[in-house]
């Protein structure tokens, strides 16, 4: 699984990379070196073997991007960090479980296999939010509240079916 792990490093530096340009090129410079310390946190917590390290990293991705959009910062530079933090986590994640397990048959292949349908999902996910980025519309209040139910209940939805298929 030590080649996996390479692409857990290359999520990590690419959160690190966009957030921090976001930042930089935004209203909010002074938190340029915080994505290169949640990413020294995330490496670090890999080498260490703490369980939480990825959870802390993506929380605080996902929340510098949510500041920098806020502060006017490239919505996308902020997506790109975001994306790449979300892979991180679920690299991570990844690695964990397959370091409990006992043995896995062809595990490069297993490993290989996961990071294609991880890169199927962040693709797909990219485009999409890059559609979003591209459009506007205006919606009432009743229209967004209908659609936010439905996303959640959607992704209810996807999640219940991936854990079947994954029984």
């Amino acid at each position: 699984m030590s080649a996996i792990a390479t692409y857990l490093y290359g999520a990590v530096a690419s959160a690190v990379v966009s957030v921090s340009i976001g930042l930089a090129a935004s209203n909010l410079p002074a938190l340029t070196p915080l994505p290169a310390t949640l990413g020294l946190l995330v490496v670090v917590g890999r080498w260490r073997r703490w369980q939480w390290s990825a959870s802390v990293g993506v929380i605080g991705f996902v929340a510098l991007a949510s500041f920098g959009i806020l502060a006017n910062a490239s919505p996308l530079w902020m997506l790109l960090g975001a994306i790449a933090a979300l892979g991180m986590w679920d690299i991570d994640h990844f690695l964990s479980r397959a370091g409990i397990a006992t043995r896995i048959r062809e595990e490069a292949q297993f490993g290989y296999a996961h990071i294609r349908r991880l890169g199927l999902v962040l693709g797909l996910g990219l485009a999409l939010s890059l559609i979003a980025l591209s459009l506007r519309v205006q919606l009432d209040l009743g229209w967004a509240i209908a659609l936010g139910l439905l996303a959640v209940i959607s992704l209810g939805q996807a999640v219940q079916f991936l854990r079947r298929e994954s029984d």
